[in-house]
């Protein structure tokens, strides 16, 4: 316990952004209580994949017809359900085919929310709701992000490309932008809704953020080919280069802009008074100068500190020398 002007103040990890749940990587202790939760999500993920690898159009339906209409939705071009195909549209000689059910892109997406995510819940009942919360994010995601990644390429066919660039490697980079760049963007949006729209993240935390979806993604692109012998294949080395290259340029990108938008941490104790700092740095002076000291004159300093800590919110610039980002 602590006290802040003579109201005891309890000290929880992460005190700093008080009933709000932080986005600081966990604890060893952490990764060890969910390791039960991690086991049973390997074991799914691993489920999903033998299905995959052995399902046809028609066990595959249902991801395929949502993917089919969205992306017909999307480019403006009518699929058809075509018997031990999956989806044809005849007028742009496009196929929908077992290879784009997108489960790959679905074990990415649930895997990299599971790491992101689980250590941070407290109880075995929380852990248990987040594996079946990412199991049914990942589900929703997929078609969505198949139609997506679908409506770009029937629009990039209708172009020519430049010389330097062949329609193999245009469709592998899109396919890299879209499906890194919707895992960044599903990490990042549950990591806001999880801390609420005032977030207080640290770049530290941001950057473990980002590098989750990356390391899902670069697995389940590359390890589990390689593993299965792909690497052998002719081929398979430009490939594991263009897909290495373009991700962490789009990474980079991504961390760059989401390193820009960090705000401002001005935290809140429960007893009403703000203690505003810069990502987690302490103010013991302040604190040590408020005991003893009248309440008239306790609520000046408050007063002028809030103030100036206002001023510098306004501006755009956090005070440097109470500490700097982690």
């Amino acid at each position: 316990m602590s006290e802040v002007a003579g109201t005891a103040v309890p000290e929880t990890r992460g005190s700093a952004r008080e009933g709000r749940r932080t986005l600081d990587r966990p604890a060893p202790e952490d990764w060890i209580g969910a390791a039960p939760i991690f086991a049973l999500g390997a074991g799914l993920a691993f489920a999903l994949k033998r299905f995959y690898a052995g399902a046809d159009a028609e066990a595959l339906d249902f991801v395929l017809g949502p993917t089919a209409a969205l992306a017909g939705a999307m480019s403006g071009v009518a699929f058809e359900a075509e018997a031990g195909v999956g989806y044809v549209s005849r007028d742009s000689a496009y196929l929908i085919v077992p290879a784009c059910a997108g489960l790959n892109f679905t074990i990415a997406a649930f895997g990299s929310l599971l790491v992101g995510f689980l250590p941070r819940w407290r109880s075995g009942r929380e852990r248990v709701l987040w594996l079946a919360c990412a199991i049914g994010i990942a589900g929703v995601v997929t078609p969505c992000t198949n139609a997506l990644r679908i409506a770009l390429d029937v629009a990039l066919r209708r172009h020519a490309l430049p010389d330097w660039l062949s329609r193999a490697d245009a469709h592998r980079i899109e396919g890299i932008v879209v499906y890194l760049g919707t895992l960044a963007l599903l990490q990042v949006a549950t990591a806001r809704v999880l801390t609420g729209p005032r977030s207080t993240a640290t770049w530290r935390s941001s950057r473990w953020t980002i590098a989750v979806p990356l390391a899902s993604y670069l697995v389940v692109a590359l390890g589990l080919p390689w593993l299965r012998g792909a690497g052998a294949r002719p081929g398979f080395d430009h490939h594991a280069w263009v897909v290495l290259s373009i991700s962490l340029v789009l990474t980079g990108l991504l961390a760059a802009l989401l390193r820009r938008s960090q705000p401002i941490e001005v935290s809140f104790q429960t007893d009403g008074s703000s203690l505003a700092r810069s990502e987690g740095a302490s103010r013991p002076a302040e604190v040590s100068a408020s005991r003893g000291s009248s309440p008239s004159a306790t609520r000046d300093r408050r007063s002028g500190s809030m103030s100036r800590e206002s001023t510098r919110c306004l501006q755009g610039r956090p005070d440097r020398s109470r500490g700097s980002r982690s």
